[in-house]
């Protein structure tokens, strides 16, 4: 079951809403992939009489053909009786003394095969004689019947380039003489059929948008869905379509409505009022739309970056009570426009992890690739669907894409997911295919290595000089990752090292602080010039971003405007800082780093031991999960009460505390790869709230409390916990806050 991005739809689902086929009929029968219902009704009549199967006079047959068509259930013809009649015409229609077929008699038969929805190579050797015959007829056809003639070839796949170039010469001649169903019939099956003419294509959208006034709701989502297909950003006729479908908008259907927006959407065509039109209308009549409704409707929202976050909520709650009725690409789409649009609907994403798991084997590979890498950017682990990916991919590694396993291996990686076997079939696929992998997914191979520790030191060496040999051509984001990774992995590279500092520097206005935080860190061992430049560059990036965190939370509460603090968090560019970068950030905010004490804490036996000793997630191919974790350290006076306690929070414990009135003055906010509120320094945080709250602090005796609070942590703290470090500090002025990255100390 293909998506509509590829030119196909379930045409069982269709069917059911287009009322065309009753329980029983051809229709559910056979399997076929059309999108839209038949565009015309021939005329039909009472079947004629099997004898006449056996006619040499092939217009019977064609009549016959239609009869069959039209009728409800077939008229009871059965499949054999079906094929025979089929058989009987392609033979007539090779003999040369048969009776001619009129212009008309072709554009029925294509028609009525695409109406039967019969798949078989039967229906493609007819259609290929029609074709020979039918193109020396075509200035006899009307537009209707040019309309008819290439749907039926269309719906059932069938390309036939020799009849379909003389028609688009006739279609462009005429073009003025089409209604709106023909243009938007006839769009649709020169695009379902991928071929695209300059002149066919200007001449519909130019005749199309002279009359769009008079376009149905249904022909206004064929006609941009063709532009899609045709990959024709034609904005005048795109503007119009969107006026009108505004005008329209309670004329549509589900399926129509999604496919707009998707269309839309897949063009980066951003129009905010129609967006705001089609969700207004989406959101009453959500249960009305099916999974692949959603799924287009969604990719849409998330693709303009207009995101409504009611549709989305709503948009959850459908897709978990339809959830057995999505196909893979509906799963994958769904999950990626959620991730993308860094919506945590927990449930849903839950709910087609664990369809998608079930339905595995029916993935092709890009959807695969989407589905993981929405999860990886989502943050969401979940180690039974890795484990089975990283065995399938691992068997199949040949069929897929340098690129594809390139963002599968970052999906691993991201996810902290170490699958040896998959890994360790990659080595060897690239070993034998290291020509095939361009230098940009050679280095997020090798930035997906260093994320779970998989260290193959002869192949990083060879990879190496392929890497160098293409730097210029590489993103910076790619090129900081690849430097970072080589440090991680302690592979002696300096040339490459220093190459890809001078690289940076060189275009150094184009790195992003995300790359920037990558470089620095890996170069923070290199004693070359270029490595302190860097380093200089990012502290100037790193105090704008301090400026900007004590303004925003600098007030007693950030929670005033949610919203408002989510957007600029994100508008920043980069969920963490890293290890130098977070330090540098730290030391601007006030937060120092903890006493001696509590680092001889964090490494003594009782605590380190308990670290040890946390359950592991335990992943396919002999593999593990790295399990992060926040120590920290509550040492304060409460009214002549000392209050001390420890606590370690890891990552996956999603059991908060009860924080009362503090749960709305302390803010999380979702990042790129960061649930704010599940994040182990976050829930540190509320851990020691809850404890204040217990102990009767309220919000005018909260200035009363002193101490210091410490904190360790096994990773990098993202933004958002940095920043809500620094809430803490705000709202306890009298409470020191100290806070130390782990691999500093390693360091």
């Amino acid at each position: 079951m293909s998506t509509v991005r590829d030119g196909q739809v379930s045409d069982g689902r269709h069917r059911r809403r287009q009322g065309k086929s009753g329980k029983g009929s051809r229709a559910q029968l056979l399997a076929s992939t059309v999108p839209f219902a038949a565009p015309c009704e021939a005329n039909g009549g009472d079947l004629v009489s099997t004898d006449f199967v056996n006619t040499r006079h092939a217009p019977d047959l064609a009549r016959l053909l239609v009869n069959v068509a039209n009728n409800p259930g077939h008229g009871g013809v059965s499949e054999v009786r079906l094929k025979e009649i089929i058989l009987r015409l392609t033979s007539l229609l090779q003999l040369p003394r048969t009776s001619p077929l009129c212009a008309r008699d072709f554009c029925d038969v294509a028609l009525s095969v695409g109406k039967l929805h019969y798949c078989d190579c039967c229906v493609t050797q007819l259609l290929e004689k029609v074709a020979d015959l039918a193109k020396y007829r075509v200035g006899e056809f009307t537009p209707q019947d040019m309309a008819d003639i290439m749907w039926g070839f269309a719906s059932l796949g069938v390309k036939s380039e020799g009849l379909m170039s003389v028609v688009a010469a006739e279609v462009v001649s005429k073009i003025h003489e089409f209604d709106q169903r023909q243009l938007s019939d006839t769009a649709w099956s020169f695009a379902r059929c991928g071929l695209w003419n300059a002149q066919l294509v200007s001449a519909i959208v130019s005749e199309s948008t002279a009359k769009i006034s008079t376009f149905t709701s249904s022909s206004l989502s064929k006609i941009s869905w063709s532009m899609v297909q045709w990959g024709a950003q034609e904005v005048v006729l795109m503007d119009a379509i969107a006026a009108e479908t505004k005008q329209k908008i309670t004329d549509f259907a589900p399926d129509s409505l999604s496919l707009v927006a998707w269309s839309f959407g897949s063009l980066n065509l951003h129009r905010g009022s129609l967006m705001a039109a089609i969700a207004s209308e989406a959101k009453p009549n959500i249960s009305r739309f099916e999974a692949e409704d959603l799924s287009h409707l969604v990719f849409a929202f998330a693709n303009s970056r207009d995101v409504d976050e009611e549709l989305f909520g709503r948009v959850a709650e459908s897709i978990v009570a339809k959830i057995k009725s999505a196909a893979p690409s509906d799963l994958s789409n769904i999950a990626w426009a959620f991730s993308r649009s860094a919506c945590a609907h927990t449930e849903a994403m839950d709910a087609i992890v664990e369809e998608s798991i079930v339905q595995l084997h029916r993935f092709k590979q890009q959807e695969i690739v989407t589905l993981i890498t929405a999860l990886a950017t989502a943050g969401l682990q979940n180690t039974p669907l890795m484990n089975d990916v990283g065995a399938l991919v691992g068997k199949q590694m040949a069929e897929y894409h340098p690129v594809q396993l390139a963002h599968i291996s970052w999906a691993f990686g991201a996810l902290h997911i170490r699958h040896n076997d998959y890994f360790q079939a990659l080595t060897d696929h690239m070993e034998a295919a290291r020509s095939n992998f361009k230098a940009s997914e050679l280095c997020n191979i090798v930035f997906a290595f260093a994320l779970v520790s998989f260290r193959d030191e002869p192949l990083l060496l060879k990879v190496a000089p392929d890497i160098e040999q293409d730097m210029e051509e590489l993103k910076p984001l790619t090129l900081g990752r690849c430097v970072w990774a080589y440090r991680v992995l302690h592979v002696s590279c300096d040339h490459l090292m220093k190459a890809g500092a001078g690289e940076a520097l060189r275009r150094i206005s184009e790195v992003p602080t995300k790359a920037l935080v990558k470089l620095v860190d890996a170069l923070s061992v290199c004693a070359f010039d270029e490595a302190f430049q860097l380093e200089k560059v990012l502290e100037s990036r790193i105090t704008e971003v301090a400026d900007n965190l004590r303004e925003w939370c600098g007030r007693t509460s950030a929670a005033t405007d949610v919203k408002d603090y989510a957007e600029k968090l994100r508008s920043l560019g980069v969920a963490d800082c890293g290890i130098m970068g977070t330090s540098m950030l730290m030391r601007r905010l006030g937060i120092d780093l903890p006493s001696r004490g509590f680092v001889r804490l964090c490494q003594s036996k009782s605590l380190t031991d308990r670290v040890r000793e946390a359950p592991r997630i335990v992943t396919g191919g002999r593999g593990s999960v790295r399990r992060d974790y926040t120590a920290a350290e509550l040492d304060i006076t409460v009214q002549d009460q000392n209050v001390h306690d420890v606590v370690v929070r890891y990552k996956g414990d999603r059991k908060s505390s009860e924080c009362g009135w503090l749960a709305s003055w302390l803010v999380a906010v979702d990042l790129a790869g960061h649930h704010g509120i599940h994040e182990t320094v976050f829930q540190s945080l509320l851990d020691f709230c809850g404890r204040l709250v217990d102990l009767g602090v309220t919000p005018d005796t909260r200035a009363s409390v002193h101490g210091s609070l410490e904190m360790l942590s096994s990773v990098a703290p993202c933004l958002s916990s940095v920043g809500a470090l620094h809430q803490f500090s705000v709202i306890f002025p009298g409470v020191t806050v100290r806070f130390i990255e782990m691999l500093t100390i390693r360091d």
